[in-house]
């Protein structure tokens, strides 16, 4: 009995182990399962979504290099500041050029960060050079030194540069004008080093920022700025600079800005020059035009327009409607003088009179009384009295009767 005991205590117990181990593996199926289950509908919910979307990097044909660049998705510190209209950092982030950004980062996917900064560009660059606080600028003009430790992108805007003066001033035509002068220019920019180079006649006094600079130059800091056309006009606009105005055009070539990165990120720049070479000239000037159609005339007013060519034109019709009515009435005098000196001519040269009636042959052969022809040929005119003589003689036939 002990031992048919004990064999039925061992079998329960080996039915309940089976049971508990049954039980586990039923979970550890169903969990597995489970997991299974979520792992494919993720993966095809990937499937499809790329069967949806077409792929942008076929789109901008991107190397293997971009394209595991673009997939670590690095974040892109970006430096902006307050340059209107091309950036603004209030109330919101917007501009021209943060609209070219905003349209490569949602293209390329870039996970970008936007700073706004005062600081100088002088300081940026060594910041961007060693590779410190920033990653991307949008605006920056490419030049050889700079090429050393930046990547640019291909230019993108160009902008046209020209010399502001205050309106009393009317003696700027031109760069050779602003010799022995100061010229008030930002610091660190490329403008800088050409009128350095270039013309060391010029008295420069840098400063920051455009702003800076047009305030200079309205409190008579200076003489004149050097600066590109758009920005300039902007903050004659807003800062009610009324005693400022546009002089003269600069022997340069246009302002020509690009997106610089750091040196050790080549594969951003490259895809960011994909997306801009893949933009359609009306997507362009879409974004142009949101921001430069109506509110800037490039600095000419309708005072200037009026100024520089109405008055000019309608003072030159008035000189020559003053000529033209001069040379008509001079037109008519000569000739009236020609025709008194005709008749007096013949009035002074032979005449044929008759010997007994007094009358003068005229030119078609028919004889006048001396008075008539007188008074046809001069402006001479008769008045009929009687002469002593004359009076004498005709009393005398008179008694006679």
């Amino acid at each position: 009995m002990p031992q048919k005991l004990d064999h039925a205590a061992s079998s329960d117990l080996m039915k309940g182990l089976l049971m508990k181990v049954n039980k586990y593996c039923v979970n550890f199926i169903l969990v597995f399962l489970l997991s299974t289950i979520t792992f494919l509908n993720i993966f095809a919910q990937d499937i499809r979504k790329s069967a949806n979307q077409p792929d942008k990097f076929l789109k901008y044909n991107l190397t293997l290099q971009e394209k595991e660049w673009l997939a670590k998705k690095n974040i892109v510190r970006v430096r902006i500041r307050d340059w209107p209209p091309f950036m603004f950092t209030k109330p919101k982030v917007k501009g021209i050029m943060i609209d070219y950004l905003d349209y490569i980062a949602k293209e390329l996917g870039l996970n970008i960060i936007y700073m706004s900064t005062n600081e100088s560009l002088e300081k940026f660059l060594k910041q961007i050079e060693n590779e410190e606080i920033y990653d991307l600028t949008p605006a920056l003009t490419p030049t050889e030194e700079r090429e050393k430790y930046l990547s640019f992108s291909r230019p993108y805007i160009e902008l046209e540069q020209v010399i502001f003066t205050r309106e009393n001033n009317n003696s700027v035509y031109g760069i050779k004008d602003l010799f022995g002068k100061t010229v008030v220019i930002q610091k660190g920019y490329a403008l800088d080093q050409q009128l350095k180079q270039r013309y060391p006649q010029i008295k420069l006094l840098p400063v920051k920022d455009t702003e800076d600079a047009m305030v200079a130059l309205s409190t008579s800091k200076a003489d004149a700025y050097i600066g590109n056309i758009i920005v300039g006009s902007h903050f004659i606009r807003d800062l009610g600079l009324s005693n400022l105005k546009i002089a003269a055009p600069v022997p340069f070539e246009s302002e020509k800005l690009a997106f610089a990165s750091r040196k050790d990120w080549p594969e951003l720049i490259s895809s960011i020059n994909k997306v801009l070479n893949s933009m359609t000239p009306e997507e362009q000037n879409s974004i142009k035009n949101k921001w430069l159609s109506v509110r800037y005339e490039y600095g000419v007013s309708m005072t200037d327009i009026l100024k520089w060519i109405f008055i000019p034109i309608c003072s030159l019709l008035i000189v020559l409607i003053f000529i033209l009515i001069w040379n008509r009435k001079l037109k008519n005098e000569i000739a009236e003088r020609i025709k008194i000196e005709k008749e007096i001519k013949v009035l002074q040269g032979f005449l044929p009179i008759c010997s007994y009636c007094k009358k003068i042959r005229e030119d078609d052969g028919d004889w006048s009384m001396v008075e008539a022809y007188v008074a046809k040929h001069s402006e001479a005119v008769f008045s009929h009295g009687i002469c002593p003589e004359c009076y004498e003689k005709q009393m005398k036939e008179i008694d006679k009767k």
